[in-house]
């Protein structure tokens, strides 16, 4: 797909991870996360991380059909402990009048968070978010902050052009996240969310904007940055020879998903946002008339909700055979000298050397791990 720089319609983040909020009970066929490993040490070797690592004793990793889930979130449970006392560059939230305080804090935790579980990982030198019920103080305060840092020859359209900007004939998704990067080499960091005061009442329903949601929405936007900044061509003020490629918009959003959401579930909880997770994969499935997953249909599919929850756990696969670096050092792997940028062609030609398996393998499997989490077949 063309990674856009702005994460593409937020409405459809917001419609997947609404349910984070909610307090849903874990799904059929999903074990409940444990210090008990379900299946034998046996299961778990030869993968990216030890689930067994002394340092994890009393950590709560969760379990899915195979050996991957636990795997995964150790792999980020050992990067989060490692960086419990890194410095976090400058976090700074406008929050516009009326903005209720403790949700200001929220999303300052929230990009805490993120930066202590995948910060590493960037190149970044602030962190600053719009928080606003109201659309003159976003248009004014985006136009403010966005408009001089945008690169010269940019294709990131001024503010007042912007999803969500608040500014008159713009494009709007009540409590919508989107992030872009900003200044030399794209190193600060930018989200906004606007709200309209005739939606308010989001900001109190916690079956809608619960904590989970908003500090894993923040920190799904900063994923986001870190892809494009990884991603971005010269003229974006990014790097040499990377044209804007990607293994496909599930595996964009589904990225951010599971870290953005793994970061919330480390600070406030729940713990078990992953079998939240799998009961909104099978209720988008049920809404969209979906019956078993393809996610190479989903590379470039902007109407579909499914990247999220589904390229949630395609993304969990990913990390548990090849590591959590690796998962964002692909981005310019994929990117660098791609003639054909966003054409998907790019990534396909270097799956052999990336994955040790062909595109079309490489899709099976996810494929195939992605549907068995639906079924709930215990492995």
């Amino acid at each position: 797909m063309t990674w856009r720089r702005f994460a593409g319609p937020a409405a459809l983040m917001v419609a997947v991870i609404l349910a984070l909020g909610s307090g849903q009970a874990g799904a059929t066929g999903d074990p409940a996360p444990s210090v008990k490993a379900p299946l034998s040490t046996k299961a778990y070797s030869g993968l990216a991380c030890n689930p067994f690592d002394k340092r994890l004793r009393k950590t709560s990793l969760n379990n899915g059909v195979g050996p991957e889930a636990r795997v995964a979130a150790a792999c980020w449970a050992l990067e989060w402990r490692a960086r419990g006392k890194v410095p976090v560059p400058t976090v700074t939230v406008h929050a516009s009048p009326g903005f209720p305080a403790p949700l200001v804090t929220r999303v300052e935790r929230g990009i805490t968070a993120g930066h202590r579980l995948f910060g590493g990982f960037a190149d970044v030198s602030t962190y600053e978010a719009i928080t606003s019920i109201d659309t003159a103080y976003s248009c004014a305060t985006g136009k403010r902050l966005v408009d001089p840092r945008r690169s010269s020859g940019s294709r990131f359209n001024p503010w007042t052009q912007t999803w969500n900007s608040g500014c008159p004939d713009t494009d709007y998704s009540p409590g919508g996240w989107t992030s872009t990067t900003l200044g030399d080499g794209g190193r600060e960091y930018f989200a906004w969310t606007l709200i309209k005061p005739e939606q308010k009442q989001m900001l109190s329903n916690t079956d809608v904007l619960g904590p989970t949601w908003f500090m894993g929405a923040v920190s799904h936007e900063f994923v986001h940055s870190i892809q494009m900044q990884r991603s971005d061509d010269p003229l974006n003020g990014g790097y040499p020879e990377r044209g804007q490629e990607s293994i496909g918009r599930w595996f964009g959003e589904g990225q951010a998903q599971y870290l953005g959401n793994y970061a919330a579930s480390l600070t406030i909880g729940p713990k078990d946002i992953r079998s939240a997770q799998l009961s909104q994969l099978r209720e988008v499935m049920r809404e969209e008339g979906v019956k078993v997953i393809d996610l190479e249909s989903m590379e470039r599919d902007w109407q579909t909700n499914l990247v999220y929850p589904a390229g949630y756990f395609a993304y969990e696969w990913l990390v548990a055979h090849y590591g959590s670096e690796a998962t964002f050092t692909w981005w310019n792997q994929w990117n660098a000298g791609c003639e054909e940028p966003g054409s998907g062609k790019c990534w396909r030609a270097k799956a052999p050397e990336t994955f040790g398996m062909s595109a079309g393998q490489l899709l099976k499997t996810l494929n195939n791990y992605v549907n068995a989490q639906v079924a709930g077949a215990k492995g």
